[in-house]
């Protein structure tokens, strides 16, 4: 389960697209809302 912008992910079925940028985000995209978070990564 990953923490994503305060809201817990229990299900990974309603991520519709997750894209990891050469900047180092992840970019995270729920399904239906319309909602994405883009969360930054440590290497």
């Amino acid at each position: 389960m990953h923490q994503l912008a305060k809201q817990n992910i229990k299900d990974i079925g309603i991520i519709s697209l997750a894209q990891l940028d050469t900047e180092g985000y992840l970019y995270v995209d729920i399904k239906g809302d319309g909602a994405y978070f883009i969360i930054p990564v440590s290497n």
